[in-house]
């Protein structure tokens, strides 16, 4: 067994029939993907809003390992991770592949048997769970954000106080 490191999928075409027969053939499951547009340059777009659709319509490939897409273009609309380019990954899966020792062995066993318990969740359930739990994580951000604004404004305010 290997360690899960990134494995880059160039995509060929930007046909939807094409595009979906291309990542139904991907094991999202085994280990973190990107998904290279830069074949099909002129469709980036196109192809960006396939595969969102993909994943909406299989929440399941979605966990338990990211997938990423490398595109030229920038576009915020789309619930995919989007990178420009490789140096944007995270770096956790960026290893390079070797055997494992005895110990690093028995972890990715363990690893995966509860990767097997991703099979068994109903995602549906589950993402509406995982939405409000990240909602709620981008509110507490934001509040905080709030606060340290006002207390550096009011540290502020405090010495132009103590130079009157």
């Amino acid at each position: 067994m290997i360690f899960p490191s990134f494995k880059k999928i160039v995509i060929n075409s930007s046909e939807s029939e094409l595009l979906e027969a291309q990542l139904d053939t991907i094991d999202f499951r085994s280990r973190p993907h990107i998904l290279s547009l830069h074949a099909v340059i002129e469709e980036q777009e196109q192809c960006l809003s396939q595969i969102d659709e993909y994943f909406k319509k299989y929440p399941e490939k979605k966990l338990p390992y990211p997938t990423f897409v490398l595109t030229t273009i920038e576009s915020q609309e789309y619930d995919i991770q989007t990178i420009r380019s490789e140096e944007q990954l995270p770096k956790f899966f960026k290893v390079k592949e070797r055997p494992l020792n005895h110990k690093e062995t028995n972890l990715m066993g363990r690893i995966q048997l509860l990767q097997k318990n991703f099979h068994h969740i109903n995602i549906r359930e589950v993402n509406n769970h995982f939405e409000n739990y990240a909602k709620n994580h981008r509110d507490i951000k934001k509040l905080q954000s709030e606060i340290d604004f006002l207390s550096q404004l009011s540290e502020k305010l405090d010495r132009i106080d103590e130079l009157k």
